[in-house]
């Protein structure tokens, strides 16, 4: 694979990436993530697109919780290259679903990461907390990487502060799933999900987001 030396060569490498086939996608999808973390400059240059490109930073979101850049995104979404910042500690207390693949790499912080096994014989749909059994726990801390499938279900309990890179794929799943026997905490998650709540990115928001990485070494400073 041709080393990544500017955003075009981001863009090019996940156009590559064969988003149906996660085995083999795998090795390639942690060297661009790698790459990228290990490339200050680039990864400010990305940065600093998502603020001065109006399509991506439209599609930034700033929660409470959470803060997402979106640093590189096709017209069509077929694939999405964002950052995301956690603000507070956060623990996910129901097992849940994503509706896309998706590959992340931690920068900063970390988090004890719980991967369940549907036991019903299912790959997607909606399942209860008894039709699960646990399969792996992991650390996951600065260098570490990982791609979650959508038919995989995963909690996390996140350190506060905690960086990371995402590459997702395309949606493969109408919605995100979640224990359905956890019943109010998953509806109020579900209204949530619906509500059209203003998260949109606020030029402060990417300013202190900028900030907080170049404070923690990952990026050079960014222009105000």
């Amino acid at each position: 694979m041709q080393p990544l030396n500017d955003v075009r060569d981001v863009d090019t490498a996940l156009d590559h990436i064969d988003w149906n086939d996660l085995h083999h996608a795998a090795p390639t999808l942690r060297h661009i993530l790698r790459a990228i973390a290990d490339n200050r400059r680039l990864l400010t240059d990305l940065v600093e697109g998502s603020r001065t490109t109006p399509r991506l930073f439209h599609r930034g979101e700033h929660h409470p919780v959470m803060s997402r850049l979106v640093l590189a995104e096709p017209d069509d979404r077929a694939w999405a290259l964002r950052l995301h910042v956690f603000h507070g500690a956060e623990r996910d207390l129901i097992p849940h679903t994503h509706k896309r693949p998706f590959g992340a790499h931690i920068l900063a912080g970390g988090y004890l990461h719980a991967w369940q096994r549907r036991t019903d014989g299912q790959d997607a749909g909606p399942f209860t907390s008894h039709t699960l059994t646990p399969g792996i726990v992991a650390l996951e801390t600065p260098g570490s990487d990982y791609l979650l499938g959508d038919p995989l279900i995963h909690q996390t309990i996140m350190e506060a502060g905690t960086v990371t890179l995402f590459a997702s794929g395309p949606d493969r799943q109408p919605t995100w799933w979640a224990a359905t026997d956890m019943g109010g905490e998953v509806a109020q998650m579900k209204q949530d999900d619906i509500a059209g709540r203003d998260y949109s990115m606020t030029h402060a928001a990417h300013a202190a987001i900028a900030t907080t990485l170049t404070d923690l070494g990952l990026i050079e400073r960014t222009k105000p």
